[in-house]
């Protein structure tokens, strides 16, 4: 039997191995505790829309909007149980791996991102981070001018955010109440992980000011380098990551929860190098004479269709800047 793993929809579900991701192993170690207290639920498509079943990593299903290509997985861990994980000792040895690449991370992510939203949204604002980890895209924020704030879950990252002197609230977002509202939320990577990606950005609305910001940064799984390894791209990999977003389905997310799309791009720089080390590594997902020409070929060709993806909102990454509308919801 042939294994599809398409994400484009209309193939069938996808068959995704297993491959050897912590949070799947600890989730089944601890599958029955979650069950017997209630931490197991699953999530109905947020717009309504009628879906299909796009892949299977047993025991997950992942699931496809029809309407958006929106993709989620059931079952999923409510924030409570996940609060189990994310205090485990497993989470804890990563923050260490991520301050070793830290330097990286502020030269080539967050200063050119803390600098953009200064001089588009003006410095001097109140800025909460949801899921600021260890504190270091905050601390780059804070020296760019901004008031920061964060709310973390993780215990390991204590330490990371006291040394740099920053304020966090070690715990859900859920049960987050700001004491005054922010004039911007910044959501770096994290929609992948929430129970309910609606109700997460709900609270993000309701701790904002009027008028006030959300940006976004987030895989695109619209993105050439998704196209290409479909269900064989390390995105795809519950109970960790539930939620699968494109351009499309997360500015729809946003309208449910009554934020006006503003801008969005995919500033992603890493589209052919990650397919071509796919292919190079025994990937042969859409592995096509014409493109293996263009990711393989002559430099300049790949640097050139790298910028083209990038400036046409086909690249595997994606940053949606989002002003909050009335509170209808």
């Amino acid at each position: 039997m042939s294994i599809r793993r398409s994400i484009s929809g209309g193939q069938g579900p996808a068959r995704i191995p297993p491959g050897k991701d912590p949070y799947r192993a600890w989730f089944l170690e601890h599958r029955a505790t979650l069950e017997a207290e209630g931490h197991i639920g699953a999530l109905k498509n947020p717009s309504g829309a009628a879906v299909e079943l796009a892949a299977e990593l047993e025991p997950f299903a992942i699931h496809r909007c029809l309407e958006t290509g929106f993709l989620f997985a059931n079952p999923r861990i409510t924030p409570r149980g996940a609060e189990a994980y994310f205090s485990s000792d497993a989470v804890s040895a990563y923050f260490p791996v991520v301050e070793q690449s830290i330097a990286f991370r502020v030269e080539n992510n967050y200063r050119p991102v803390a600098r953009m939203l200064r001089e588009r949204l003006g410095s001097g604002q109140c800025l909460l981070e949801v899921g600021c980890g260890g504190g270091g895209f905050l601390e780059v924020l804070r020296d760019e001018g901004f008031a920061v704030e964060g709310v973390e879950t993780a215990v390991g990252a204590v330490p990371y955010w006291t040394r740099r002197g920053l304020t966090v609230h070690r715990g859900l977002l859920e049960e987050f109440h700001p004491a005054a509202p922010f004039d911007i939320v910044l959501m770096w990577s994290v929609m992948d992980h929430f129970y309910d990606p609606i109700d997460a950005l709900r609270i993000c609305h309701a701790a904002l000011r009027p008028g006030g910001w959300i940006f976004i940064g987030n895989v695109n799984t619209g993105g050439f380098d998704h196209h290409v390894m479909g269900f064989d791209c390390a995105t795809f990999s519950p109970p960790g990551r539930v939620n699968y977003y494109g351009v499309e389905s997360l500015s729809v997310h946003l309208g449910i929860a009554g934020f006006d799309v503003v801008e969005v791009s995919t500033p992603g720089r890493l589209d052919v190098d990650m397919v071509r080390d796919y292919w190079r590594n025994g990937g042969n997902n859409r592995h096509h004479p014409f493109l293996d020409e263009l990711v393989n070929g002559d430099e300049s060709a790949a640097a050139a269709f790298q910028r083209f993806l990038s400036d046409n909102k086909l690249s595997g990454y994606q940053t949606i800047l989002a002003r909050k509308g009335d509170d209808r919801v």
